[in-house]
Order: C-alpha cells, then sequence, then structure tokens
C-alpha cells in the first residue's frame, strides 16, 4: 500500500485529525512524528481469525460500542524497508519487527461502526502507563460491514524507529476496545539475534541455586529507576529462572552491538548487577553466561 493510496484513501471516505499534541516521554523518540489512522474493507486473513461470528453478527444491531468487536489484543503488520506495509497484510505479533523498521502498523478487524463514534489509536514507548508518542483519531460514517482499521507510526524523516518494545491501544468513545505490545527488533525479529543462557552459582561453594533470577531490562530503563520504583515488569525486556542445576534461558534474544542493563538476584544473595552490558557484534549465539552470588 503506498503512500498515493493511503492519501487516496483518505479522501474517498476517512476523516482524519491529527491529534493536537502528543507528549514524548522517551528521550530516544523525536518529537517530530507522523501517526495516522485508516480505514479499509475487512481482509481476508489479516489475523490468526476474525473476533466475530460473521452469521450471528448479521442479526445484530449495530447500536454500541460493544457491538463493534473489535480483535483484542491488536495485530501488527509486517512493513517494507521503505515504510510501506507490506501486500497482502502479514501479521507479525509474534515475531515483531526487525532492526531498521522505519514504520508500525497496528491493525483491529471491527464487525461494524456505530453512530457518532470517535476512534483513535494511541502509541506509546515505554509501556501504556507513560506518556504517549503518538496518536490519531477520526469520526468515520456508520457502517454495518466489516472492516479493518491500520494506525501508522513513524518518525518524519523516517529514521529507523528505536528498539524495544512499543505499545497501542484503539478506542472508541473513550473506550479502550484494543491493545496490544510488539517488539522492534526483539525476540529474534529478523532471524537473527543473540539467546542469553547460563548459570548462576553460590560464589563460595559453586554449587548451582535454584530459582535465582536474571533479568535484562529495556534499553532506555536505568536499574535504579527499576529497584526504586519496586521492579516494574513494563521495563524487562527478557528475564530467566534457574532450574535445580542453577541453569537459565532468557525468553528474547537480545541485538548485536547493543548494550542493555543486567541484574542476577536469589533469595539470601547479594545481587549482581551491571548498567551497560555489552553485546558484542561478533558474538556467537548463544551466549553463556556463568554468575556467581554472594550472601
Amino acid at each position: 500500500m503506498n503512500r498515493q493510496f493511503r492519501l487516496l484513501l483518505a479522501i474517498a471516505g476517512v476523516l482524519m485529525l491529527l491529534a493536537a499534541s502528543a507528549l514524548v516521554a522517551i528521550a530516544d523518540v523525536p518529537s517530530s512524528y507522523v501517526a495516522r489512522l485508516v480505514s479499509i474493507p475487512l481482509v481476508s486473513g489479516a489475523g490468526s481469525s476474525l473476533p466475530f461470528d460473521t452469521a450471528a453478527a448479521a442479526a445484530t444491531k449495530c447500536s454500541k460500542v460493544r457491538d463493534m468487536q473489535a480483535s483484542n489484543p491488536s495485530l501488527w503488520f509486517a512493513t517494507t524497508p521503505d515504510g510501506e506495509v507490506e501486500e497482502p497484510l502479514r501479521d507479525v505479533s509474534e515475531e515483531g519487527y526487525p532492526a531498521g523498521t522505519i514504520a508500525l502498523a497496528a491493525g483491529i478487524n471491527y464487525r461494524c461502526i456505530p453512530r457518532n463514534t470517535t476512534l483513535a489509536v494511541i502509541f506509546y514507548r515505554g509501556g501504556t502507563d507513560t506518556e504517549p508518542v503518538g496518536s490519531d483519531k477520526m469520526k468515520p460514517k456508520p457502517s454495518n460491514e466489516e472492516g479493518t482499521l491500520l494506525g501508522y507510526f513513524e518518525l518524519e524523516d523516517l529514521s529507523p524507529l528505536p528498539e524495544g518494545e512499543w505499545q497501542v491501544q484503539w478506542y472508541a468513545n473513550k473506550t479502550l476496545i484494543s491493545e496490544g505490545q510488539v517488539v522492534v527488533a526483539g525476540a529474534g525479529a529478523d532471524g537473527e539475534g543473540v539467546s542469553v543462557q547460563g548459570v548462576i552459582l553460590d560464589g563460595k561453594t559453586k554449587k548451582p541455586i535454584k530459582k535465582a533470577s536474571f533479568y535484562v531490562l529495556r534499553q532506555d530503563a536505568s536499574l535504579d529507576d527499576w529497584i526504586g520504583n519496586g521492579y516494574p515488569e513494563d521495563m524487562v525486556y527478557s528475564s530467566g529462572q534457574t532450574d535445580a542445576k542453577g541453569k537459565f534461558v532468557c525468553d528474547k534474544k537480545l541485538t548485536r552491538g547493543q548494550s542493555y542493563p543486567v541484574l542476577a538476584t536469589a533469595t539470601g544473595y547479594k545481587a549482581s548487577a551491571q548498567q551497560d552490558f555489552p553485546v558484542a557484534e561478533d558474538q556467537e549465539d548463544p551466549m553463556d553466561l556463568t554468575i556467581k552470588l554472594y550472601k
């Protein structure tokens, strides 16, 4: 779907109202962004399954927000290296986006649109409890036709988006109807990345520590903030817990050439932490760690 076609869609049937303001809470997300909302006919296969029974839906009046039956969690569609949406649409909610991605495309399928409905999409980086980094809204014509909403986010200069976790929320008349998150350059989104595994030992006895934890925080997070705020989950990028032999495997891959805040901890032991834990450009996969904790 090229940019000209997006514009034609907007002129033909979409009232687009750019948000008057959107505060930026994360320093590595510039304030110069583009967020836009586009409505298209329902795309078959644009998601694992439709959120509604089409036969039953046909007999249901579309008078309230709940009648929309929007897909939840939100879908995330693949984009091309130049920022276009791949055709046909392909859901990448599980695999995430590769490093270098310049545009996100969140989406929902809906059954209908009631009268006097204002739809909004809001993007976040750092959790939905932070200030949004971009938003858009529209007031479409009421419709009993199924459809797909696409919410785009990109920077005005089309530079690569910061890596890590991104979130989206969808609202209809201020009612939250769908939300979701996706990782940019995470969990091997581009088939690359480094798995982290290892063993956590008692530094004195060299015996394995069971149920010890290894945490990798988001790149924009600090260990002091994480600890000071009571260890919020939305600041954790990846983690793993040891088994009876002291072995652990993190649940997401790390990106080569990047650094992350990390911390290892276990009950009865002093934590071991490093604010800038480096992953070398030539780091082999997997990365094996031996971590010693002391009482």
